[in-house]
């Protein structure tokens, strides 16, 4: 039986336990290596603020608002300073004798093997190696060797709207479109969701992926044992085992000496010279995922902010539409990369898409080595970030920010460029650039090209408010857009093009 003064322990533990903490935040907000910089009371205090933010899908729109108020840098947690300034990007990003690492603990959430990719190695060597080994398979004219497969996918999504119900949904068939492209390309195998049958490893990966960023932010949120949490982890082992299916299923198709291309041909063959190593097949899963993460979703993402913003202006959807029809006058021949990547006024309008709606916007963070950054000394181990959603939107490199001007990008300037960076910037740059390139510019050809395209009345800028789960996303999950064809159905079936599913 517990005595009196087995009892008369717990105020003096409470009051220690209230003293420590009292002496914690005192120390955070007046006596911290950080203490001079602007920022919130609560993210002085705690980093449960940014947590929370995170939580709740507001952490890019916070970031910008504290930079709205409170200026170029501001102290976003107890051991965090958020930059939105162009000489931090190149003092956090760019190469260096003392480069600003990835955090560790953050980028560990990602894993769905314990090991990581390209995107989530924190290790510098590591990731030399791993970019060494996806480089080829990355680069533009690696890109371009399956540009006939990524076509032919692309015909069955156009053949699809042309067939289906007017006014036809747009952000399903989209994302499908890609998920095709990329499961293709990643696996040797499409997950063909462009059928209209459900696949569950791509509700699986969408599962996971939706979540595990919370996984670094709060690491004890991988156990929780309810609603998404609990489902992500459920569906972990199921990605592990059929991707790693898809790789065994392939590898054996090498040793029968097929002749297939794709990226995951390139990750199965490529070895690095410098360390003689090839990729581990825990390797082959982490990045085979992440392709298929960073090139779906992301693209199908752009193209329907390129579609909405297009839409909603006469002026602009008339000179793109002209530009695109001239440039490929043939409906029956599908576009060709090489011509789309050259047209000017595209070009401009999927940049001002990038700075204003793009996928990429949240922050990546980062820890100061201990050096200057931004004119000031940041302390060693300390938690920084340069958010895009921000620079984005300064008002000196981009008059009037929140407005949608394409022309802006005819005379661009350096700072401008510098300022916008939808696929990252410095030597953690966005490995899958060039595959976006390529099919979003393919993608938004084939549309203007073969159709007269219209916003439906439905669709309202509520339901196209992006949603920052680490990816932006359309919030609404729906976009309605009535797509008239330039040919009728019995030519396009004449000619081919017509090879995808009624609604």
């Amino acid at each position: 039986m517990a005595s009196i003064s087995d009892f008369a322990v717990w105020p003096s533990l409470v009051g220690a336990s209230t003293l420590y903490w009292l002496i914690l935040i005192i120390y955070r907000v007046f006596f911290h290596p950080l203490a001079t910089y602007p920022g919130p009371l609560m993210a002085k205090m705690t980093d449960w603020y940014m947590v929370y933010m995170s939580l709740t899908a507001q952490n890019t729109y916070k970031r910008y608002e504290l930079h709205m108020k409170y200026g170029k840098v501001v102290r976003v947690g107890a051991n965090e300073l958020s930059y939105s300034d162009e000489a931090s990007i190149k003092d956090i990003f760019a190469q260096s004798t003392e480069p600003c690492l990835k955090a560790p603990a953050f980028y560990k959430g990602f894993s769905l093997t314990g090991r990581q990719s390209v995107f989530s190695t924190t290790d510098r060597n590591e990731h030399g190696r791993m970019r060494r080994l996806l480089s080829h398979g990355f680069s533009q004219q690696g890109v371009l060797d399956f540009q006939p497969e990524i076509s032919q996918i692309i015909e069955q999504y156009i053949a699809n709207i042309a067939t289906a119900r007017q006014p036809v949904e747009l952000h399903d068939e989209t994302h499908h479109l890609f998920l095709d492209i990329t499961s293709r390309l990643s696996f040797a195998k499409s997950f063909d969701t462009l059928s209209g049958r459900p696949h569950q490893g791509a509700q699986d990966i969408e599962t996971y992926f939706t979540v595990c960023p919370l996984f670094g932010l709060l690491p004890i949120a991988r156990y929780f044992p309810f609603g998404p949490f609990k489902a992500a982890r459920q569906a972990q082992p199921r990605i592990r085992r059929s991707v790693q299916g898809y790789i065994d299923e392939f590898r054996a198709r090498l040793g029968k000496g097929t002749t297939e291309q794709g990226l995951l041909r390139h990750m199965l063959t490529a070895c690095d010279t410098d360390t003689n190593t090839t990729l581990t097949d825990a390797e082959l899963v982490e990045n085979s995922v992440l392709f298929i993460i960073a090139g779906s979703g992301t693209s199908a993402t752009t193209v329907l902010y390129l579609l909405y913003e297009v839409s909603k202006r006469p002026e602009v959807l008339e000179r793109l539409t002209r530009e695109i029809r001239d440039a490929f006058p043939d409906p029956y021949v599908m576009p060709a990369f090489d011509t789309a990547t050259k047209l000017p006024y595209l070009n401009c309008v999927l940049q001002e898409t990038l700075r204003l709606r793009g996928p990429i916007m949240s922050c990546s963070v980062r820890l100061s080595p201990g050096k200057s950054i931004g004119g000031s000394f940041v302390p060693y181990g300390t938690t920084v970030s340069n958010v895009p959603y921000a620079t984005a939107r300064d008002p000196e490199a981009f008059p009037d920010p929140e407005a949608f001007v394409p022309e802006r990008w005819e005379t661009a300037t350096p700072w401008m460029r510098s300022m916008n960076r939808p696929f990252s910037t410095g030597n953690r740059n966005c490995i899958g650039m060039h595959l976006a390139r390529v099919q979003v510019l393919l993608t938004i050809c084939a549309l203007y090209q073969r159709f007269d395209l219209a916003l439906d009345p439905r669709v309202t800028e509520d339901m196209m408010v992006q949603r920052d789960f680490g990816l932006m996303t359309v919030s609404g999950k729906k976009l309605w857009m009535t797509a008239t064809p330039r040919v009728n159905s019995n030519e396009a079936q004449c000619h081919g093009l017509d090879k995808g599913r009624g609604d």
